[in-house]
């Protein structure tokens, strides 16, 4: 039996996700939810229901989630000028995993 990855979830159909916790004190720097909402979770579909395919975008969206995280903590505790133009950078980071 092979290990359980985390983040790597497989929905009731068969189909991969990614899913991963966001930080509290972080969920204001990234994106919002498409209702407007702070987001608590980055979940991402990896189209697939192929395990080893699932493992590899994994990495992919592991990278990705790092460099919005990454980001989000520059943009924490920054005064308000310089957190607008980051906030920018981190929407513009979540879109392209879209």
């Amino acid at each position: 039996m092979a290990p359980k990855l985390s983040y790597l979830f497989e929905s009731p159909r068969g189909y991969f996700e990614y899913r991963r916790r966001v930080p509290k004190k972080l969920q204001v720097h990234f994106p919002r939810t498409a209702q407007g909402e702070l987001m608590a979770e980055w979940k991402q579909s990896l189209d697939t229901n192929n395990s080893a395919v699932a493992q590899r975008r994994l990495v992919a969206e592991t990278e990705r989630f790092e460099a919005t995280k990454t980001l989000a903590e520059q943009l924490h505790g920054q005064p308000t000028n310089k957190s607008d133009m980051l906030q920018s950078t981190i929407s513009s980071a979540k879109q392209r995993c879209s």
